[in-house]
């Protein structure tokens, strides 16, 4: 269970759709068995042995497969998979004369009687604008879908030999989400605010090959149960290419 709560915590500690609080149930009715259940957003991707998988220690399969779903309440499981209501929404962004456009795909549980519906999809939104400052040029716009799936990210990471410095500011207020520095031969240090989502980090202990922190979506988790959704990461050295 403990694991499972962590994963909960992770995906939101809510019902997607009804936002029943997990944490709320626990402290009433201390178990959220039977409660809440992880919705494969696209049924072609579940994990062929999905329940061994999430039974198992929090690794990086496991928090693979949990991306794939959003977390709902039983009963609203039950009402999205009975009206079975595909849905496709496109966002479009436009920031100093760039454009960028994204269309998300999920499901809609439709309320008939308060004639609303909600939107669910696993999917994360990656038409957020940024501003990536490369050595000491001035911070160039970018959205995060050029930084992550376009690699301009981790292109300017790999050539830091040869930039000195790489920072990702915030868009609206230009604080710094992430940052990179070389510091002699093929060594770098790197500071992350959790909430930056564009990166995705598996941090292993010095002399052991056991993750202990996994950040991803703009969450950190930790191998011993907590869920970190504010604060700075800090690697004082790092080898390039590892």
């Amino acid at each position: 269970m403990a694991n499972r709560r962590q994963l909960y915590e992770y995906k939101g500690d809510q019902c997607a759709h009804c936002q029943l609080s997990v944490r709320e149930m626990v402290e009433r009715y201390q178990t959220v068995d039977r409660m809440f259940e992880f919705h494969h957003v696209d049924p072609k991707e579940k994990h062929p042995e999905y329940t061994k998988l999430i039974r198992r220690v929090i690794s990086n399969e496991q928090l693979d497969e949990v991306d794939k779903c959003v977390l709902l309440c039983r009963r609203c499981h039950g009402i999205l998979h009975a009206q079975a209501h595909d849905g496709r929404v496109q966002f479009t962004v436009d920031v100093e004369g760039r454009s960028a456009t994204q269309t998300i795909d999920g499901h809609v549980i439709a309320d008939m009687k308060e004639r609303r519906a909600k939107f669910l999809s696993n999917e994360r939104l990656l038409v957020i604008p940024y501003l990536l400052q490369v050595g000491t040029e001035d911070p160039q716009l970018y959205f995060g879908r050029e930084l992550e799936n376009d690699g301009v990210l981790m292109s300017n990471l790999r050539n830091i030999q040869e930039i000195g410095t790489l920072r990702v500011l915030a868009y609206r207020d230009s604080s710094v989400l992430f940052g990179a520095e070389h510091i002699g031969g093929d060594r770098i240090r790197m500071t992350m605010n959790v909430a930056f989502p564009v990166l995705t980090s598996t941090l292993i202990g010095e002399g052991s090959n056991s993750p202990f922190i996994w950040i991803r979506n703009g969450v950190a988790l930790t191998k011993d149960g907590k869920v970190i959704q504010n604060g700075t990461v800090q690697i004082n050295e790092a080898t390039l290419g590892t």
